[in-house]
């Protein structure tokens, strides 16, 4: 299968590479560039969020008491390298597994703020839950997303990989103006993606186990499978 990897570099390099190996053909052409925002983490946390593996190198400086909680492996093993420092990953890559870490730790968190390292805009569900949990925390937004116009879409894809609800919306407005049917089948990294995948008007969405590579290509094997 022909599968457009639109997720930004360099994970779209990680993903292409693994969904090469299971014998697909990937399509590397990001919806969205990365640009590091110029700003430092710094202060006294009990744990600090990461939201993302380009948000890995803001927490260079940082030493929190509980350590890291980070979405995703790939994120994970980038902060133990550059931070030497503990690193969990919550029991879902999302937002709602991080808010299920923190609630089991709740206790922990109020000797300092939490710190969360994200990107410009995103949801807000960690913010409310501590926030209603009367915990401090800091919210830094340390990278931006810029769109990228793509000069050609490959329309021909037999699978879509989306990564993020703004790679979702991007992914909607290229596949629209190229005239991309919606029964092109989107593998997302989640629920709440299939969701609003759905309510775009694409009518064949599935869901994978994470955002790792190892995930896609496990859904890629899944949807290949029920084709024969």
């Amino acid at each position: 299968m022909k599968v457009w990897v639109t997720r930004s570099q360099p994970g779209a390099r990680r993903v292409a590479d693994a969904v090469a190996l299971a014998g697909h053909v990937p399509v590397i052409a990001p919806v969205f560039s990365i640009r590091q925002l110029d700003v430092h983490a710094q202060g006294s946390v009990s744990v600090c969020v990461v939201l993302s593996g380009h948000a890995v190198a803001a927490a260079r400086s940082l030493r929190p008491t509980l350590g890291f909680l980070a979405i995703g492996r790939a994120t994970a093993r980038a902060l133990a390298e550059i931070t030497g420092l503990p690193v969990a990953t919550p029991d879902s890559a999302d937002s709602e597994g991080v808010v299920r870490w923190l609630k089991e730790h709740l206790v922990e968190l109020h000797g300092a703020p939490v710190m969360i390292l994200t990107g410009e805009g995103g949801r807000e569900v960690i913010e409310a839950f501590l926030a209603a949990s009367e915990v401090a925390y800091r919210r830094l937004e340390v990278y931006r997303r810029q769109p990228e116009s793509l000069a050609e879409i490959p329309i021909d894809a037999d699978v879509i990989e989306v990564a993020s609800l703004d790679a979702l919306n991007q992914v909607s407005h290229l596949w629209s103006v190229a005239g991309g049917p919606l029964d092109t089948h989107l593998v997302v990294v989640s629920g709440r993606l299939v969701d609003a995948a759905r309510s775009i008007g694409f009518t064949q969405v599935s869901a994978c186990a994470g955002p790792e590579p190892d995930a896609i290509v496990e859904q890629l094997r899944d949807l290949r499978s029920r084709r024969r």
